[in-house]
């Protein structure tokens, strides 16, 4: 294993608190490295017209590209402080992660609004998410998000946490000390809202905490994002930076947390039921990585999805996923094989709507239009938007169905 894994991954306790090795979490090997400070997983590297589709593309890449230069110098220029609370780059939602988290342009649900606040925006109703994943031996992670619509805008909150069991710590001398406590926590809330129905807009605004051994560390935060889903394309785009904020003090020490910035793009076909996404992301301790997935559902009910992701430190390798959907609830559920240090992980997520009379008729249109009942399905899309003028997925379907349902007349 790598010093620069170590520096990275391993929560350590500092010289002054009387410890200086402890076992690993991920790979239950003892690190015998003294940091300069305390804290879970904590290093820095010193280092009136509408425009058209073109002009948008064009602005989201400035937009990405800007970002990207601000975090580079934010990097270049943060020697009195290390990155931290590496727990904030875990998924909180089996869809994505299935997908190699490749869905900042195409999120969908309470949960993938931790991913790409736009979705906030784009909430549909009610609904509640909870989640649960195994990223290695001795560690869980779980995540509860909650949402809803407010007209054209919406709101929630969520909370994840991730708890280290088994961690042992060692003295100066090499003998046992017994078990170390240690996790992570962050309570959040945010808010979006469409704008012109094709785009959305949004923010999180959260509180994260670390501890080990008694010892921790608290800051705050903040994401935004943006998702341009122009009515009758198929394609979608989106950005997000995620984790900003200032520097906060552990034993003395100024730590920060790690920041990320991603953009990627959507395409769905073949009457909604096929997706795939494609994303590039860089952290502010790790080069740039790129992702990419896919999603398949069948008559709407069950989904098949697959991705591969390079260039991360959290994990490299495919994923692969399944989802089930019955009336308004649905299970996910993820496998990440990852590579290098990492053991293969699970995940699974389960979601209710309610309240969501609009997006019912949508999910039926979906599953008429699928079935080849064209007409049916354009009767439902025209129901759902009657309800919800700005519900941006059943004005798209709607445009698409209308063009197919001319296509077979005149085909007659």
């Amino acid at each position: 294993m790598s010093s620069e894994f170590r520096k990275r991954f391993c929560p350590v306790i500092p010289a002054n608190a009387g410890i200086q090795v402890v076992r690993h979490p991920l790979t239950n090997q003892f690190q015998p490295w003294t940091p300069a400070s305390a804290g879970v997983t904590i290093n820095m590297k010193a280092n009136s017209r509408r425009p058209c589709l073109s002009e948008k593309i064009l602005a989201l890449l400035a937009l990405f590209f800007t970002c990207h230069l601000a975090l580079g110098t934010r990097n270049a220029f943060s020697d009195s402080g290390q990155d931290a609370f590496q727990f904030l780059k875990l998924g909180a939602d089996a869809r994505q992660s299935a997908m190699a988290d490749s869905v900042v342009a195409a999120p969908e649900g309470v949960a993938s609004a931790q991913t790409n606040p736009a979705a906030w925006g784009a909430l549909r109703g009610r609904e509640l998410s909870l989640h649960y994943a195994a990223p290695t031996d001795g560690m869980a992670f779980g995540s509860l998000a909650y949402g809803q619509q407010t007209r054209s805008a919406g709101w929630g909150l969520f909370v994840q946490q991730l708890r280290y069991s088994g961690i042992n710590g060692y003295d100066e001398s090499g003998s046992a000390t017994g078990n170390v406590a240690a996790g992570d926590l962050l309570l959040a809330a945010g808010a979006g809202r469409s704008w012109r129905e094709d785009w959305n807009f949004g923010v999180n605004v959260k509180q994260a905490r670390e501890t080990i051994a008694g010892r921790s560390a608290s800051i705050l935060l903040g994401d935004a994002g943006v998702l341009y889903a122009p009515a009758g394309s198929p394609l979608s785009l989106g950005a997000a930076i995620r984790n900003e904020g200032g520097k906060t003090s552990f034993l003395s020490e100024k730590v920060s947390a790690v920041s990320t910035l991603e953009a990627g793009a959507a395409l769905k076909t073949w009457s909604d039921a096929l997706l795939f996404t494609a994303r590039v992301g860089k952290a502010s301790d790790e080069k740039t990585n790129a992702s990419a997935g896919g999603e398949l559902w069948i008559q709407n009910a069950l989904a098949f999805r697959a991705g591969f992701q390079s260039g991360n430190e959290l994990g490299t390798g495919a994923t692969f996923g399944v989802g089930l959907k019955i009336r308004d609830m649905r299970l996910d559920y993820a496998f990440q094989s990852n590579g290098g240090d990492f053991q293969p992980a699970h995940r699974v997520t389960l979601s209710f709507r309610f309240g969501v009379p609009a997006e019912a008729l949508y999910q039926e249109g979906i599953a008429l239009l699928q079935k080849g009942r064209t007409a049916e399905a354009v009767l439902k899309f025209k129901a759902a938007l009657d309800i919800d003028p700005h519900h941006y997925r059943a004005e798209k379907a709607f445009q698409e169905a209308v063009r197919k349902l001319e296509r077979e007349r005149n085909g007659k």
